[in-house]
């Protein structure tokens, strides 16, 4: 949790003034793929209640240790579970974010299980802070070889058939994330921000395999 990036205060700004457009309700919101937390606790500044559903369970109870102890009894509802297949009731949030999660799922699934759960006039926000870019020599070449070494260890299957999946997902950078017209509304915002001036540095990084181009 330390070395996490906090989200900054912007991208909630954002959040809220795109589900502002289309609802006021801020009543429930599920954090999926929740983590320890890192967005939960400040939607929980917003949203009236906030479910926190994630299938690790040390980072679930973590979650519930680190986030209870500073906000009233009954803001947080904690589900040991991922995207595929939810206990959320249908159509009952008000929005569902997701950061840093999408690509441990099998995406196409997880999209319907999101359509789900939300309210018509919901807000779905997936959210992924990539490569870091760091304007200091060398280090963006040694960040490289990390990743391939990274990368060669999840290919080889030894971490099991998430980590197979996820250099798949994120070989476009969440670009080719489907919303299909028979569930979404037409006009999916993608936003790219903070890339020096340079939206390459964040697409077309990954070859179709998975593997860092470099």
């Amino acid at each position: 949790m330390k070395h996490r990036p906090p989200y900054p205060q912007s991208f909630y700004d954002r959040l809220y003034d795109h589900h502002s457009r289309y609802s006021e309700s801020f009543a429930l919101v599920n954090d999926c793929g929740a983590g320890g937390g890192v967005a939960s606790k400040e939607l929980a500044k917003k949203f009236a209640k906030v479910i926190v559903s994630e299938p690790n369970e040390k980072y679930l109870n973590f979650a519930k240790s680190h986030l209870e102890p500073k906000f009233p009894q009954g803001k947080f509802e904690f589900l040991a579970e991922g995207g595929e297949k939810s206990s959320v009731k249908s159509e009952s949030l008000d929005a569902l974010t997701i950061c840093e999660a999408l690509h441990w799922c099998d995406i196409d699934v997880a999209m319907k299980e999101f359509h789900r759960q939300l309210k018509k006039g919901g807000t779905l926000c997936i959210c992924h802070y990539s490569m870091p870019y760091v304007k200091e020599p060398g280090f963006n070449e040694l960040w490289d070889k990390l990743l391939m070494q990274g990368f060669a260890k999840m290919r080889s299957g030894e971490m099991g058939e998430l980590c197979l999946r996820a250099p798949k997902n994120l070989s476009c950078g969440y670009e080719s994330i489907a919303f299909p017209e028979d569930l979404w509304e037409s006009g999916a915002e993608r936003i790219i921000i903070n890339t020096n001036g340079d939206a390459a540095i964040y697409r077309g990084l990954y070859q179709p395999n998975g593997q860092l181009r470099i």
